[in-house]
């Protein structure tokens, strides 16, 4: 078997780092795997121009209308070339993930003839262009006086390019849709143009042989961080910045953690910037890491990780550190359902109590239970999203598609 990936960036961003990891792991099930980013790592000058044109063109539609910055992606710039090539293949299956950036129309996506499958890394294939909705519902009906776009238009570009997607995924007759949890494939089918669309759920792979437990006290040491105080960890791409991402929630739940709790909190994927929230104590800043193994031991030195998204299609980097042995404390919400189960490898607070987010943080570091998190949250991992488990369920979703009987199961 065989199978194209296709990814508008080769390693960067969340969605990038996924396909990559699922790509490793089918090869290991004996899969060709062909990965293809649109834009290239290492890019020439006439390159990055295409690339910024192609951008531009896909966030401008939205940015001439939004009253405030958002993402917002109009998936109107076709690239006929990538699809003749997808045609011509020798590949039996197509796999697409996070094809925005102007890397593929929306259009494209249907004019592929293989079989096709498309990642939801983002809700964006079944919305009006929001990437996340923030609790909107519009998408199930019709788009139209985007409230983030802040528009009062019954007919703006949401409802446009809603009517676009309907379009598309009418004539689309062979792609399948994968979410990365569960809640994302809910979310898929109860959309109004994805509703006649088959819908799998294929969760992220984890590397359990990259991401692991490692001494606590010596990943500090090799890390530069205090052996002495509990480490309360929190990380992701735009950490501090990215409203999704529930920094500020953070901060507020810090600030009713008792006073004579010891700790120090720790940020990667962000360095410190003006204007972000107080907190009691110094924030210790990592900055961005792009090395594994470092990003293994960050996770190894902290007692607590705390994940305080308000929408996640999955939850990277808690299922990163619960590989690594630490438990995760999380809003009980979205993708991370799937991931942190309340009072056995974590807490899952009420959404989106400050408060309760606080009192998980205080039940996972006095652990009055003598549960063994490290042991319960390296199992969870492990036994759900193994490289071998994913591959296998992959492959499976394939050779259905594909009317295949196999005996790699």
């Amino acid at each position: 078997m065989k199978a194209i990936f296709v990814n508008a960036y080769f390693g960067r961003g969340g969605a990038a780092r996924a396909a990559l990891r699922l790509a490793d792991a089918l090869r290991g099930l004996g899969v060709e795997v062909e990965y293809v980013s649109v834009y290239p790592a290492d890019m020439s000058v006439l390159e990055k121009v295409k690339y910024l044109v192609r951008v531009l063109f896909d966030r401008l539609p939205g940015l001439l209308v939004a009253k405030k910055k958002i993402m917002f992606s109009s998936g109107g710039l076709s690239n006929s070339r990538l699809v003749s090539y997808l045609n011509k293949s020798d590949a039996d299956v197509v796999h697409f993930h996070w094809v925005n950036a102007g890397s593929l129309s929306i259009d494209d996506v249907s004019r592929v003839t293989k079989p096709a499958f498309w990642t939801l890394h983002d809700i964006w294939p079944v919305t009006g262009g929001c990437h996340y909705s923030f609790g909107c519902l519009r998408f199930t009906d019709h788009c139209g006086a985007c409230p983030q776009l802040a528009s009062d238009d019954p007919k703006d570009i949401s409802f446009r390019v809603l009517s676009r997607k309907r379009t598309l995924f009418s004539h689309a007759r062979n792609m399948t849709l994968l979410g990365v949890s569960e809640w994302v494939s809910s979310v898929a089918r109860d959309s109004s143009v994805a509703r006649d669309t088959p819908v799998a759920t294929l969760p992220n792979a984890i590397d359990t042989s990259v991401f692991f437990p490692e001494h606590q006290q010596q990943a500090r040491l090799k890390l530069g961080l205090d052996s002495a105080v509990k480490i309360i960890l929190f990380g992701a791409i735009a950490a501090t910045t990215d409203e999704r991402k529930g920094f500020s929630e953070l901060c507020a739940a810090l600030g009713s953690l008792p006073d004579d709790l010891d700790y120090q909190l720790v940020v990667f994927g962000a360095d410190r910037l003006p204007g972000l929230p107080e907190t009691k104590r110094p924030i210790h800043f990592m900055g961005h890491i792009s090395d594994d193994s470092i990003l293994r031991s960050i996770y190894a030195s902290a007692d607590v990780m705390v994940v305080p998204s308000k929408q996640e299609t999955f939850g990277l980097t808690a299922a990163e550190a619960m590989a690594c042995g630490t438990p995760v404390v999380c809003f009980a919400t979205t993708g991370l359902l799937d991931i942190v189960d309340h009072k056995v490898n974590g807490f899952a607070a009420t959404p989106y109590s400050t408060v309760d987010l606080a009192s998980g943080i205080c039940w996972v570091l006095k652990n009055d239970s003598g549960l063994d998190f490290s042991e319960a949250s390296r199992e969870k991992i492990v036994r759900s999203f193994s490289y071998e488990v994913v591959a296998k369920r992959c492959f499976k979703i394939y050779s259905n598609k594909l009317n295949l009987q196999g005996d790699i199961l």
